[in-house]
C-alpha cells in the first residue's frame, strides 16, 4: 500500500492485482478533486496486460455523476465501454436517471440501460428502460419486465414487499425488518432463518422441484448438509478438496481476484461504481462487491449486507436505514450517500473501524484489538466491534453505560478509566453522525468530511515503543484516536491552537484525561508541548518539566525523565 502526503490511499501493488487512485492529479484527462474525492482510478487484475479504469465527476454534494471507462496508461483506449452515469437526482438524493454501458455482442459495446425512476416520496414506484440492447455474457443490467404504473410496493415500515420487474409477488419480513421469505410469481421462493440478533443462519432456495439449503454456522458454509466453504480473513477453504483460495481486494474491500495457494487465478471481477459486475470470469464463489454475498438465483441479484439487501442495478436498498434520523437530508434508501467510489455503506452506529479490520485480515495483524484494549482501559466502557467494523458499548437496562469497577487502596469501589474520555467516546458512539476510522501514514482528520479519522499505524507503534518513564499507552492507540476524535465535527472540532506556553485545546483535553488516570494510580504524565523537537535525527515529546527543560537547552531528555522518543 502507498499513500499520498494527506495519508489517502494512493495505490495497491501486488502480483495479481494492482490499483492506482488519483485525487487532485490531472493525469488521465480527469477533473481534479481537492476535497478527497477520487477523480480517477486504474487497475490491473489477474493476467490482464492492459490497465482498466474510470474517470469520475461529481456534483456539488459529492454525489457521483459520471464514471467514464477507459483502458491503457492514460485511459484513452477503448473508452466508454462500461460507463455508468447518473443523469439526475431529486432533492433527497433518489436517482432519477441512470445510464449504463456494457458488452452487447462478442465484439460490440454500447448502452444497455437507460433508466428513468419515479417515486412516491422516497419509495421507488416504477422503473422504465428506454434501451433495447441486452447485456452479452454475465454483466449486470436492469431487467425491465413490467410496464405497470406501480411496480414496487412497500409495507408500513418502508420495506419493499413487491417487485414486478423481478417477478417477486411478495416479500415477508420478521420483527427485525429482515426478509424471511421471498415469493416469485412462478412459485419459486427463498426462505431465510436468523438468530435473535439478525445473524443469518439459513437460506432455502426452491426452484421448481429442486431445493438448495445453505446453512451458515459461524464461518462454515454448508450446502444441503455438506460442508462447502470455510471462510477466513484472507479467503476461504473449499471442501471436499480442502484447498485454500485467496481474496485480493481493492480499496473498498471488493473481491477483485480469487487465486489458489500457487497463485493461479481462479476468478476475476470488474465492477461498475454502484456494484454491478461488468466482467466476471469463472465465478467460483459468491462474495463480490464490498466482500458481500451476491444471490443470483431466480434473477434476484441482491447483495446481503447483513442488516439490509442491496440492488446494484438501481443503486438502492430495499428497506429503510435503521438509523435514518442521522441523515435527515437524504433518502433512507440511498446507497452510501450516492458516492460509491469513495465510501462503503455499512450497517452501523457511529464509529466504523471497517478499514482497520480489513487491514488486520489482509496482513494478519491485531491493530483492532489494540485499539479496543486501549479504549477500554481509557474509558472503563465494555466495547465490542462487530464483523462490519462497527463499535458499540454495553448498556444496562436503563440505557446507561456499564462501567468496569475496581477497588482502590482504601477498599473503596471506583470506576475504571477517565470520566472525560468515557463521555467523549460514548458521545461519539451515540452521535447522530458517523465517524469513520481508517489507516494512514500519519494520524489526523481527513478534510473530506471532517468526521474521518486517520490513524498512522507506524507512527503510533513508534510512540508506544519510544515511551520512557510512563505507561506506554500515554500516546498509544486509544489516546491517539481520542486526540483525533476531538478534531472531528462529532468531537467538537477543536484545534491545535498551541502557543509558547499553551499546548493547544486538544492537548489540554488529553491532559485532563491523563490527570484523571493518574489520580487512579496511572503514570501518563502531562504533555508539555504540542510540537516535538528534533535532536540527532530523533524527535522528542516532553511529558514533564524536566524533559521540557532538557529539550529547551537542545539536549535529549534524561532516562529518569518522562518523554516519548520516535523517528
Amino acid at each position: 500500500y502507498a499513500y499520498n502526503v494527506r495519508s489517502w490511499t494512493k495505490s495497491i501493488t501486488g502480483t495479481l492485482f494492482s490499483q492506482t487512485l488519483n485525487y487532485q492529479e490531472a493525469i488521465t484527462g480527469n477533473t481534479p478533486c481537492y476535497n478527497g474525492n477520487i477523480s480517477s482510478m486504474s487497475w490491473k487484475s489477474g493476467v490482464e496486460t492492459s490497465q482498466r479504469g474510470y474517470r469520475f465527476t461529481y456534483d456539488g454534494l459529492s454525489r457521483l455523476k459520471d464514471a467514464l471507462y477507459g483502458e491503457g496508461a492514460t485511459l484513452a483506449a477503448n473508452t466508454d465501454r462500461f460507463n455508468e452515469q447518473v443523469t439526475a437526482y431529486d432533492k433527497m438524493g433518489n436517482i432519477l436517471g441512470l445510464k449504463r454501458y456494457g458488452q452487447t455482442a462478442a465484439g460490440s459495446y454500447g448502452m444497455i440501460d437507460h433508466l428513468t425512476l419515479t417515486y412516491n416520496g422516497n419509495r421507488l414506484q416504477a422503473v422504465r428502460d428506454a434501451c433495447t440492447n441486452s447485456v452479452y455474457g454475465n454483466g449486470t443490467e436492469f431487467k425491465d419486465n413490467s410496464s405497470q404504473m406501480v411496480e414496487y410496493t412497500y409495507d408500513k415500515n418502508g420495506n419493499l414487499i413487491k417487485d414486478l420487474n423481478k417477478n417477486i409477488s411478495n416479500i415477508g419480513y420478521n420483527c427485525l425488518n429482515l426478509p424471511d421469505e421471498v415469493t416469485f410469481a412462478n412459485g419459486n421462493s427463498i426462505r431465510y432463518e436468523y438468530t435473535a440478533d439478525g445473524t443469518k443462519l439459513r437460506t432455502v432456495h426452491k426452484t421448481g422441484a429442486a431445493t438448495l439449503t445453505t446453512d451458515y454456522c459461524g464461518n462454515a458454509v454448508y450446502k444441503n448438509g455438506v460442508l462447502r466453504m470455510l471462510l477466513n480473513e484472507a479467503g476461504y477453504v473449499s471442501f471436499p478438496d480442502r484447498k485454500f483460495h485467496f481474496y485480493l481486494k481493492d480499496h473498498q474491500g471488493n473481491v477483485r481476484v480469487v487465486a489458489d495457494k500457487d497463485g493461479n487465478v481462479e476468478e476475476t471481477n470488474a465492477y461498475y461504481p454502484f456494484g454491478g459486475t461488468f466482467t466476471s470470469t469463472n465465478s467460483v464463489q459468491p462474495y463480490k462487491y464490498n466482500g458481500k454475498e451476491l444471490d443470483t438465483r431466480n434473477g434476484l441479484n441482491w447483495y446481503d449486507y447483513g442488516a439490509r439487501h442491496y440492488d446494484a442495478a438501481i443503486g438502492r436498498w430495499h428497506t429503510v436505514d435503521m438509523r435514518a434520523e442521522k441523515y435527515k437530508a437524504m433518502s433512507p434508501y440511498n446507497y452510501c450517500g450516492n458516492n460509491p467510489v469513495n465510501y462503503v455503506d455499512l450497517k452501523g452506529d457511529s464509529i466504523s473501524f471497517a478499514d482497520i479490520q480489513n487491514l488486520d485480515k489482509g496482513i494478519g495483524t491485531n491493530f483492532m484489538q489494540k485499539i479496543v484494549d486501549d479504549l477500554q482501559s481509557l474509558t472503563g466502557l465494555s466495547l465490542t466491534v462487530d464483523n462490519n467494523g462497527i463499535m458499540t458499548y454495553a448498556k444496562d437496562v436503563n440505557g446507561k453505560p456499564m462501567i468496569t469497577t475496581t477497588t482502590d487502596a482504601n477498599g473503596n469501589t471506583i470506576q475504571v478509566g477517565s470520566t472525560t474520555a468515557r463521555g467523549t467516546i460514548a458521545n461519539a458512539l451515540d452521535h447522530s453522525d458517523m465517524v469513520t476510522v481508517v489507516r494512514g501514514a500519519r494520524s489526523g482528520v481527513k478534510p473530506q468530511s471532517n468526521n474521518t479519522v486517520q490513524l498512522g499505524i507506524g507512527q503510533i507503534e513508534g510512540f508506544v515503543k519510544g515511551t520512557v518513564g510512563m505507561d506506554n499507552r500515554t500516546l498509544g492507540w486509544g489516546m491517539t484516536l481520542t486526540h483525533e476524535l476531538y478534531h472531528t465535527q462529532v468531537g467538537g472540532g477543536l484545534k491545535d491552537n498551541y502557543s509558547v506556553n499553551y499546548p493547544g485545546d486538544v492537548v489540554s483535553k488529553m491532559n485532563t484525561i491523563r490527570s484523571e488516570l493518574n489520580s487512579q494510580g496511572g503514570n501518563y504524565g502531562q504533555r508539555m508541548d504540542y510540537k516535538s523537537m528534533e535532536i540527532n535525527s530523533s524527535r522528542y515529546i516532553s511529558f514533564d518539566r524536566a524533559s521540557q527543560g532538557q529539550l529547551s537547552l537542545g539536549l535529549p531528555p534524561l532516562p529518569v525523565n518522562k518523554y516519548i522518543k520516535y523517528k
